[in-house]
């Protein structure tokens, strides 16, 4: 998760399952909660740029992601881009999941669905 925090970048890396995970953090609203293993600030490995259009372009290093992808091997993945306003989520815009209506339920928001996730073919 990449955003901005009064006026400062923030990235965060989510792990969903970490086997041996002793303090999970919680998502939660009303309704239920979810866990994930390990949230995890990579902030300082972070790069932006921007140009005059308010275009942006974000990096980090495959190794903050803790990602060593393979040559010729298919993975399931998607990206996306919330948009919001004064700290509340207004749109979620994914590459491949369109199940991403729901922008006022913290866990809903938070929760991964790989079945729904496109296939990345690494080269």
């Amino acid at each position: 998760l990449v955003t901005l925090v009064k006026g400062q970048p923030l990235a965060l890396l989510y792990l969903a399952k970490v086997p041996g995970t002793a303090s999970p953090v919680p998502f939660s609203s009303p309704s239920r909660t979810i866990h994930i293993d390990i949230v995890e600030d990579v902030t300082s490995q972070l790069r932006v740029a921007t140009n005059r259009e308010g275009h942006y372009e974000i990096g980090l290093p495959l190794a903050a992601l803790r990602w060593q992808p393979r040559s010729g091997t298919v993975y399931r993945a998607d990206i996306g881009l919330l948009r919001g306003r004064d700290g509340q989520t207004t749109q979620r815009v994914y590459w491949s999941n369109k199940a991403t209506a729901i922008t006022a339920d913290v866990p809903s928001e938070a929760e991964l669905a790989p079945r729904l996730w496109g296939k990345w073919k690494v080269e």
